[in-house]
């Protein structure tokens, strides 16, 4: 969460991306335990979103129960795979951007 919150804070275009694709869509919600007071209240309020989770998750629900054993599902999830693409890609740049600081203070 520290490297995904430096990347926020620095504005990288990864986070921009990934806030994005997150707010133009509707399948999955943002899930994760949050700080109980914000810890970087000047921060605008899409980024303060991501900055007050202690740990982050996307989640889609569906009440959809026929989905689960149709022919549709497969393209269901690659559709919902897809939407998630820059999210995944911010997740794995802040990834890399952890192992990187352990490399160099290690």
């Amino acid at each position: 969460m520290q490297a995904i919150r430096r990347l926020i804070l620095d504005d990288s275009v990864g986070f921009r991306l990934a806030d994005k694709a997150y707010r133009h869509q509707n399948a999955f919600a943002m899930e994760g335990e949050c700080y109980k007071r914000s810890k970087y209240p000047d921060a605008d309020e899409n980024q303060q979103e991501w900055l007050n989770k202690k740990s982050i998750f996307f989640n889609c629900t569906s009440g959809d129960e026929g989905l689960l054993f149709s022919d549709e599902l497969a393209g269901t999830l690659q559709e919902g795979f897809c939407l998630l693409a820059p999210i995944y890609e911010f997740l794995c740049e802040a990834e890399t951007q952890r192992d990187l600081a352990g490399v160099i203070h290690g």
